[in-house]
């Protein structure tokens, strides 16, 4: 014979598994990490970017190099790193390969948007 504690326990604990099972469907889905660093546009600011540069390279140098695109910014981040914000955005190859091809640029990445849980 059941008593009727042992069915408010088993009913409790069915309520309480549903409810989890709920809130488990309800979370955002993770983020994949191993992506292509391109393989969502979405997760950039458009015509914007980091470069990196060899360390005599001051912000004016990168202007200049960068000046057919329309530069409308140059933000010194340090550590020889600036934001390079673009009014025409040629992409992500066509800014890497200009900066490559003076030998004063490093390196070359987009502005990735940070995401807060």
């Amino acid at each position: 014979m059941i008593c009727a504690a042992t069915v408010k326990r088993w009913c409790c604990l069915a309520a309480f598994a549903v409810a989890l099972t709920g809130c488990m469907a309800a979370q955002p889905e993770e983020p994949t990490r191993n992506a292509a660093p391109n393989a969502n546009l979405s997760n950039v600011v458009p015509g914007e970017f980091i470069v990196t540069v060899k360390s005599s390279v001051t912000a004016d140098q990168v202007r200049r190099i960068y000046a057919v695109f329309g530069v409308t910014e140059i933000r010194d981040f340090g550590g020889n790193r600036f934001l390079l914000r673009l009014m025409r955005d040629p992409g992500l190859d066509r800014v890497r390969s200009t900066g490559l091809e003076t030998g004063q640029i490093v390196a070359v990445q987009p502005n990735y948007v940070y995401r807060t849980r």
